[in-house]
């Protein structure tokens, strides 16, 4: 099993020889993925890697927690999720009586568009 995510440069406080990271600009992507098993000594590491991957330059790191640490504070980065699309498609597909708001039939349709907006606006966020 592998935990990934995507995040966003936000800001870059300062250039980093990461080769995932040497060429980072603002609104560029960074892919970060992790397999989850099993690690010590009998393995030949002690450490967990990070593979970051930039799908724009293609270059690719493996960074231990404590590398990744080190790099990541030369910039910011908001993580955002990856099935953003699929989620708001699903918000379009469903029916305004779904969002029903409290007996006030008048009021559904206003109250789907304000959550309709709303759960876009907090996706947006991640």
């Amino acid at each position: 099993m592998t935990l990934k995510t995507i995040a966003i440069c936000t800001k870059i406080h300062k250039k980093s020889q990461c080769p995932a990271f040497k060429d980072l600009q603002i609104g560029d992507q960074i892919e970060f993925s992790i397999e989850i098993k099993a690690v010590g000594w009998n393995r030949g590491s002690h450490a967990a890697y990070i593979n970051c991957f930039n799908p724009k330059t293609h270059n690719e790191s493996k960074l231990s927690f404590k590398q990744i640490g080190k790099t990541l504070d030369c910039f910011e980065f908001e993580e955002i999720n990856q099935d953003y699309d699929k989620i708001l498609d699903e918000i379009e597909a469903k029916e305004p009586e779904v969002f029903y708001a409290g007996g006030r039939w008048d009021l559904y349709k206003d109250g789907f568009m304000d959550a309709k907006r709303e759960i876009g606006d907090l996706l947006k966020k991640f």
